[in-house]
């Protein structure tokens, strides 16, 4: 189902994918696959008390995997989905998706437009610096050559 799931996110026929762990069966659960309307609406789907994957499309050109992990989660839950982490975007890249942005939030609060906007234009637009050339050091005087009197 997970996978499923992951597979129309990367055709692009969901723009959103909710996806959380059982512990106890040590799966993969889908919470919610398709799309949302506006950014608001990822902070509405977050759940708030248990930690989450999200991949959200952000306009539809920035793939985006969102990891939530509210203070109030219990520590096995945050152990479980921290160490599960990399591993799953692994498979994720696997399965065709490739991030443009990695987010890590305490909890939804941290996933409004504005956030989401910020995140995105921060990331993407990288800032050009122009870097002055190297000047090389001045070369240490030297005294004219003599040549020995015979």
């Amino acid at each position: 189902d997970a996978e499923r799931a992951i597979r129309e996110f990367a055709s692009g026929s969901v723009n959103f994918v909710l996806l959380t762990i059982d512990s106890q069966k040590e799966t993969v659960n889908v919470e919610y696959a398709g799309s949302v309307q506006s950014h608001d609406e990822v902070k509405q789907r977050v759940p708030q008390n248990v930690p989450s994957y999200a991949l959200y499309w952000f306009d539809g050109s920035t793939r985006m995997f969102v990891y939530s992990c509210p203070s109030s989660s219990s520590v096995r839950e945050r152990m479980v989905y921290s160490t599960f982490r990399h591993g799953f975007t692994e498979c994720v890249r696997d399965l065709g998706v490739e991030f443009d942005i990695r987010m890590e939030v305490d909890d939804a609060e941290g996933l409004n437009a504005e956030a989401l906007e910020s995140e995105v234009s921060s990331r993407l637009v990288k800032p050009v610096v122009a870097q002055p050339k190297f000047k090389r050091p001045v070369p240490p005087n030297r005294r004219p050559r003599t040549t020995p009197s015979t």
